[in-house]
């Protein structure tokens, strides 16, 4: 009966706003990655998303018009399980001795690849209050009240699949490889319980505060600050089965960003020439619950987390049209994970480290259509590497990263 009563309600959701006035089309091929056994070759697209939004005059003509959005989003992709944390107990492969290692949980490390399609449904109305008094025009705050549902599943692979020697849930006869079965309990991992289905909704509340305003293409002077909690517990339709808690988390955010411009120039007819702004942002975070799902883990499984970024924001001139150019950003990127380690049976865990980075970033937009971007970094501190903790002598190397996305817009 519950699960009818979600059902119905994402249903009279969605016919709400079933009428709206606009509609924005997002595909992407992104990471330069094409899948499990390269399937795409890295040029095909890998997610699909389409925005509806639409303006209703709810409050009084002294309100802003109340906004309703609905986004959806379809992508696979290939996913590395955790495999260093225990599958039966979440217990972290680093906090352990060598000796607790070979004796206790040698055989309770899972690894491997699996192919991974997911999608998302994102519905929020928000309502804004007040007026912005640096720029004398939009609101002071934006509050927002949302729902999120998001179902995936772990699959052996893609129609590709060479050989079954690469079969990660079952053998070659079908039958399932332990721990994986329709009993199975992987407290680290629970969205690869059961059927390997997962199912996770949340809902939410968020204020957006705006002390700014626009002084040209891409730059900013003032404040911007959020504030925003995410609830999804075990009764919100989040178990498959009796024996599948796939979520039973929350989670707080707190970011805060000031934006001051160094220069704006424009050409003779109006459009952007050149205009940069320096950024700065500090933001914090804290998961908690017992099941955390795949997607709201955070770094290295750390339950809180603190960063302070600042950055260099340069914008190209426009040509052709409105929509038509690039940026460039340079920056410098600290985090410090502290706290327990989330889905952890015993809960007993607790580490603290310092992630640095600095990064560089390249965006090209042509006609709102074609929206490229490249981006790279060289994490110069790593703190105890969780994420890849076996090599115990380089926990603290650096390392770089590269990352590149083509994504095609349609709007009317």
């Amino acid at each position: 009966m519950k699960k009818i009563l979600i059902t119905a309600l994402l249903i009279v959701l969605f016919s709400a706003v079933c009428f709206a006035d606009s509609l924005t089309f997002d595909t992407y091929i992104d990471s330069v990655s094409g899948g499990q056994n390269g399937f795409g070759l890295g040029l095909f697209p890998l997610g699909t998303s389409f925005s509806y939004v639409n303006y209703v005059p709810l409050l009084n003509d002294n309100f802003p018009q109340t906004k309703f959005n609905i986004s959806m989003e379809f992508g696979y992709s290939s996913t590395s399980l955790a495999e260093y944390y225990t599958y039966d107990k979440g217990i972290p492969y680093w906090s352990m001795t060598v000796a607790e290692r070979n004796r206790d949980y040698s055989d309770k490390y899972l690894s491997g690849e699996y192919f991974n399609p997911k999608t998302n449904i994102y519905l929020y109305v928000q309502q804004g209050f007040g007026t912005n008094p640096v720029s004398g025009t939009g609101s002071l705050v934006d509050l927002r009240l949302s729902w999120n549902t998001r179902y995936s599943m772990a699959l052996e692979g893609n129609p590709f699949i060479s050989s079954v020697d690469s079969l990660l849930f079952v053998n070659p006869d079908g039958s399932p490889k332990a721990p994986f079965g329709p009993n199975s309990s992987i407290h680290s991992m629970p969205w690869l319980q059961g059927n390997r289905m997962a199912l996770n909704n949340n809902i939410g509340i968020s204020s957006y505060w705006h002390f700014d305003k626009w002084t040209g293409t891409d730059a900013y002077d003032g404040l911007y600050g959020e504030l925003s909690f995410e609830y999804g517990p075990a009764w919100l339709g989040n178990t498959l089965s009796p024996k599948s808690v796939q979520s039973n988390y929350n989670k707080t955010y707190v970011y805060l960003e000031e934006k001051l411009t160094l220069f704006s120039n424009k050409q003779d007819d109006g459009k952007n020439w050149t205009t940069m702004y320096i950024g700065h942002s500090n933001s914090f975070s804290h998961v908690g619950g017992n099941v955390v799902p795949e997607n709201k883990i955070p770094g290295d499984r750390l339950r809180n987390t603190l960063t302070d970024s600042i950055w260099l924001h340069f914008a190209g001139p426009q040509f052709i049209a409105g929509d038509c150019y690039s940026f460039i950003e340079i920056g410098i990127s600290n985090k410090v994970y502290w706290g327990n380690v989330v889905n952890e049976l015993i809960n007993q865990t607790k580490a603290i480290e310092l992630i640095s980075d600095i990064y560089g970033l390249f965006h090209l937009r042509l006609f709102g259509f074609i929206r490229f971007e490249y981006s790279f970094g060289y994490s110069f501190i790593r703190g105890i590497s969780a994420s890849d903790p076996k090599d115990m002598s380089n926990m603290a190397a650096p390392g770089w990263w590269q990352n590149a996305e083509l994504r095609f817009y349609v709007s009317v």
